[in-house]
C-alpha cells in the first residue's frame, strides 16, 4: 500500500507544500479490548494480523495526500513490531519493540499484556518502559504516538508456566490499572514458548543415541535439562540423563522469539538392556527447576518419532551354494537386537526333514555398504557381514537346505533370548546333473601303417551323485542298433568355469573329462548314429548303482546344420553355397557319401540334412519360393512341395531317379524311388525314409 504525505513549510510569507514519500513498516493493526484476568476472544471483531518481528526502518513507499479543503489525511495508524525477546540475569523474558498509534488522550499510559496462546487467558500485565524511536517517528510522522512508541518490558518467566504459547497485546490507555479506555490495542501473533526437533533417534551399537534441540522460555528459570527415555508400550519411564546444552545458531535463526534458542542443542546416549526389546520408546526433553528433575518442570514430547527396539532387522545372502560336499554361505544380517544379543550364529537347516544340520558361531565384520544403502537406521548395519562353510553328507541328497542367521544372548549354544532371520535362498540336493560335450572328433588312421581310427571325446559332467558313485565312465553307444560299443573310466579335473554356472551341483568344481577311443577301421562306416553316455557308478566296472547322462549336444553320423554351415559325421564344417540349390544338393550328396551298408541308410541320412534346412526355414503356402528347392536351401521358406523337390535334387545327386507323389495337390507330398531293389519312400520335409510294405 502506498500513501503520499504532504509536508507544509513556510517560505517568506507563503506556505508551500512538498511531497514526502515514507514507508509503512508493517500491516495495519487492529483493536481489541483486553481486561485483566479475563479470557479475550478477538475473533469476529478484528481482522487477522500478520506477525512483524523485525525492526522498523526509515525507508518509505507510503504517502498521504492533501484533501480539497486543505486538511491532511487522517487515516488511522495502529502498527507495531516486536523486535526481540531475551532473558535477563534472573531468567525473565525481556520484550522490546514499538507500537505507533494516532489515537492519543492526555494521560495515556503504555501497557503490555501477556495472554495464553491457546485460549487468550491473561497471564500477566505490566506498564511498559518508554523507549524513544526516531526511526519509527520518521515512518509514521502523522501518528500521535510513534517516536515515543518504543517499549521494553520484563515478563516473569514463572508466569508463563504451563503455557506452550503466548501472545503479547500492546495497549495505550488512560487507566492506571491498564484496563481499556478507548485508546488502541495491538495484538501480536501467537508466539511459541517452546519448540523442539529430534534430528536422530536410533540404536547405535549397544546404545540408543539421540540428538536434536529443545528451545524453551522456561529454561532460564529451570536450569536442569533432562532427557527421559519413556516406554510407551508399558507407560513408564525407562531411564533419564542430565545433559548440557550446546550452541544452536541455526535454531536461533528459526526461532528468534524463544529465549534460549541460541543454546538449545543436545546429544545423549542410553545403554540398551533386554527389557527394552520390542517396546516402543519415545524421548522427552525436560527443563526442571529441581536438581532431580521431578518438580517444577517444562516438558517437550517427541512423540512423532518412536523407536521400537528389536523390531528392525534386515539381511541378504550374497552367496549360498555348494563347493564339493560343503555349503558356502556369505551375506549380512543387521538387527537392532544385536546390541543386547551379541552372539551371532548361522544355522543350516534341512527344510525337507524339518531339522537342523549344523550351526556355527560366526563373528560379524564391517559392512559400511549396508549402512550406506538404506539400512543405516538399524543398530549394527555397519558391522553385519558374515561368511561360513558347513560340511554335508550323502544323507542330505534329495533334500532342500536353507539358512538362518541368529543373534542370541547365549554365548555357548545360541539358545536363550534370540532373534532369527530366515533367508529365502535354498539349495536343492535333488540329484541334479548337467553335462556338455566340447569335443567329439573322429580321426581316420593311416591305412598303410594302421587299421585303427581314433575318436577324441572331451567335455564335462556335473552330478550330485558323484560323491556316492566315484567311478566315472564314458560310454560309446550305437544309437542305431542300441548297443554299447566301448567304455573307458576317466579321472575328472578341476572345472571352476562349470562351478560358476552350476554352483548348486555338488561336483561342479571338478567335472571335466577327456579320453580317446581306439576303434576298428570300419567301426563308423555303416552310418549308424553314435552317441556318448557319461556315467557315475559305485562299481569299478561301471555297473552296479549308477547315475548317467546321455550327452545330446553332439553325436556322430547325425546331420547337423548350424547357421551357414553343414557338419559331417566327424564334426567337420562346410559352408553352404548360396548361388544355387543344385550346389547345396551336391554338397549334401558329398557329405552322405557312397553306400556303406544299405541304400536306405544312405538316403535316410540325406533326408535328415534336407529336414535340417526346413527346420531353419518358415513354412508358408504363399511365399515366392515356397514350392521350390531355392526356397528350402536359400530363401528359408518351404512347404511339403518345396521339401519334396529339394529332396529330389539330392536323390539325383546320389544317382537315384524318383517320382513326386501328390505333386500339385493340396496334401502332403514326398519322393518315391527304388532302394536296395525295393520300392521306397523318402520324406525330406520331415527327415525320414523307408520301404513300402
Amino acid at each position: 500500500m502506498k500513501k503520499e504525505h504532504i509536508k507544509m513549510y513556510k517560505s517568506g510569507k507563503r506556505w508551500l507544500t512538498a511531497l514526502v514519500t515514507v514507508a509503512a513498516v508493517s500491516l495495519l493493526g487492529w483493536t481489541a479490548a483486553v481486561h485483566a484476568d479475563a479470557t479475550v476472544n478477538p475473533a469476529g471483531s478484528q481482522p487477522t494480523v500478520t506477525a512483524v518481528t523485525r525492526a522498523a526502518t526509515a525507508a518509505s513507499n507510503t504517502t498521504t495526500t492533501v484533501m480539497p479543503n486543505g486538511d491532511s489525511d487522517t487515516t488511522p495508524v495502529n502498527n507495531a513490531c516486536l523486535d526481540g525477546i531475551s532473558n535477563d540475569q534472573q531468567g525473565n523474558l525481556v520484550l522490546s519493540g514499538w507500537h505507533a498509534s494516532n489515537i492519543y488522550q492526555p494521560g495515556t499510559q503504555h501497557y503490555l499484556l501477556v495472554l495464553n496462546g491457546a485460549n487468550n487467558q491473561e497471564l500477566y500485565r505490566t506498564p511498559a518502559t518508554v523507549i524513544n524511536r526516531p526511526d519509527v517517528q520518521a515512518v509514521y510522522p502523522q501518528a500521535a504516538i510513534s517516536g515515543n512508541g518504543g517499549f521494553q518490558a520484563t515478563i516473569p518467566t514463572a508466569r508463563l508456566t504451563g503455557a506452550d504459547s503466548y501472545r503479547i497485546v500492546s495497549r495505550y490507555t488512560t487507566q492506571a490499572n491498564g484496563e481499556p479506555s478507548g485508546n488502541q490495542d495491538f495484538w501480536f501473533p501467537v508466539i511459541s514458548s517452546k519448540a523442539g526437533c529430534l534430528d536422530s533417534f536410533k540404536v547405535t551399537g549397544s546404545q540408543i543415541t539421540a540428538s536434536g534441540w529443545h528451545a524453551d522460555d522456561q529454561a532460564a528459570v529451570k536450569p536442569y535439562h533432562y532427557l527421559i527415555l519413556f516406554d510407551q508400550t508399558h507407560n513408564r519411564e525407562v531411564t533419564r540423563k542430565l545433559v548440557n546444552n550446546h550452541t544452536s545458531a541455526d535454531v536461533r535463526r528459526a526461532m528468534p522469539l524463544i529465549a534460549n534458542s541460541n543454546r538449545a542443542r543436545f546429544n545423549v546416549s542410553f545403554d540398551l538392556t533386554p527389557a527394552m526389546l520390542n517396546n516402543q520408546l519415545v524421548l522427552i526433553s525436560r527443563y526442571s527447576g529441581s536438581q532431580d528433575g521431578n518438580s517444577n518442570y517444562s516438558d517437550y514430547y517427541f512423540n512423532n518419532q518412536p523407536l521400537t527396539i528389536g523390531n528392525q532387522q534386515a539381511g541378504c545372502l550374497d552367496r549360498f551354494g555348494l563347493n564339493g560336499w560343503q555349503v558356502v554361505a556369505s551375506g549380512w544380517h543387521a538387527a537392532d537386537a544385536s546390541a543386547m544379543l551379541p552372539n551371532h550364529y548361522l544355522i543350516l537347516f534341512d527344510q525337507t526333514l524339518g531339522r537342523e544340520i549344523g550351526r556355527k558361531k560366526v563373528a560379524t565384520t564391517a559392512s559400511a555398504d549396508v549402512a550406506q544403502n538404506g539400512f543405516g537406521n538399524i543398530a549394527n548395519a555397519d558391522h553385519s557381514r558374515f561368511s561360513a562353510t558347513f560340511n554335508i553328507s550323502p544323507n542330505e541328497l534329495g533334500h532342500r537346505l536353507v539358512l538362518l542367521s541368529r543373534y542370541s544372548d547365549d554365548p555357548n549354544y545360541g539358545e536363550g533370548h534370540h532373534v532369527d532371520q530366515w533367508f529365502n535362498n535354498t539349495i536343492d540336493l535333488h540329484e541334479k546333473q548337467a553335462a556338455w560335450l566340447d569335443t567329439l572328433s573322429y580321426e581316420q588312421g593311416d591305412s598303410i601303417y594302421s587299421v585303427t581310427n581314433y575318436l577324441d571325446v572331451a567335455g564335462w559332467h556335473a552330478d550330485d551323485m558323484a560323491a556316492l558313485y566315484p567311478h566315472h565312465f564314458i560310454i560309446l553307444y550305437d544309437g542305431t542298433t542300441n548297443r554299447e560299443l566301448a567304455r573307458k573310466e576317466v579321472t575328472n579335473i578341476a572345472s571352476p568355469d562349470v562351478a560358476r554356472a552350476n554352483s548348486d551341483i555338488l561336483n561342479a568344481n571338478r567335472a571335466r573329462f577327456s579320453t580317446t577311443f581306439e576303434v576298428p577301421d570300419d567301426a563308423f562306416d555303416n552310418n549308424h548314429i553314435i552317441r556318448i553316455i557319461s556315467r557315475y557308478s559305485d562299481s569299478s566296472n561301471g555297473e552296479g548303482h549308477y547315475s548317467q547322462e546321455w550327452i545330446g549336444n553332439r553325436a556322430l553320423n547325425v546331420p547337423y546344420k548350424q547357421g551357414d554351415y553343414l557338419y559331417d559325421r566327424a564334426g567337420n564344417a562346410y559352408r553352404i553355397p548360396t548361388d544355387s540349390p543344385e550346389h547345396v544338393a551336391q554338397l549334401i550328396a558329398q557329405l552322405v557319401g557312397p553306400v556303406k551298408t544299405t541304400q536306405l541308410a544312405q538316403v535316410a541320412q540325406a533326408a535328415r540334412y534336407v529336414n535340417a534346412f526346413c527346420n531353419d526355414g518358415r513354412y508358408t503356402m504363399s511365399g515366392p519360393y515356397y514350392n521350390k528347392p531355392y526356397g528350402v536351401f536359400i530363401a528359408h521358406e518351404f512347404s511339403c512341395a518345396g521339401g519334396t523337390r529339394a529332396m529330389g535334387l539330392v536323390l539325383n545327386g546320389l544317382g537315384y531317379s524318383y517320382r513326386h507323389v501328390n505333386e500339385n495337390l493340396y496334401t502332403h507330398q514326398w519322393c518315391e524311388t527304388v532302394l536296395d531293389g525295393r520300392k521306397a519312400w523318402v520324406d525330406g520335409t520331415n527327415g525320414y525314409a523307408g520301404y513300402y510294405e
